[in-house]
């Protein structure tokens, strides 16, 4: 179906997600990913997409990695001037390759996916600031498949 909530970028608070490809046999997998989901992350989807929900997974995925770091529990929301750690965006892109490969092979999906992630989390003003002194802006691009 033919939506905005289905277009990329996909985005929340400062976190925008990109998806070049197809994850095999979603329909199949669907409900796993659903429930690896919180109340929270779960009523951020609007579209019906394989991509957006991996986008909402890769928001639960970093979440977690942020607030175990940080002793936080159940927080879905950068701090005012807080910057999203490069590797936690990096090790929550990988959990959600591996979880979704896990449960394409629970499902005994034999089709070949291809996971073509592409994510950011900065501040907007961190942009302009990454123009001008060429700092590290926190983003990450995996493929795989």
């Amino acid at each position: 179906m033919t939506s905005e909530a289905n277009c990329h970028p996909f985005a929340h608070q400062r976190f925008m997600w990109m998806h070049n490809g197809v994850v095999s046999s979603f329909s199949l997998i669907k409900r796993r990913l659903i429930n690896r989901l919180s109340d929270y992350t779960f009523s951020l989807l609007q579209g019906t997409t394989d991509s957006e929900h991996c986008f909402v997974l890769y928001l639960q995925c970093f979440f977690e990695l942020r607030n175990k770091a940080s002793g936080r529990t159940d927080s879905y929301a950068l701090d005012d001037g807080e910057e999203a750690d490069p590797e936690m965006l990096r090790d929550a892109m990988l959990n959600v390759i591996q979880l979704i490969n896990q449960w394409l092979e629970e499902a005994e999906v034999s089709e070949r996916s291809l996971m073509n992630f592409a994510g950011t989390a900065t501040n907007p003003h961190s942009r302009r600031h990454m123009a001008i002194n060429r700092s590290i802006h926190p983003s990450i691009d995996l493929t795989q498949g």
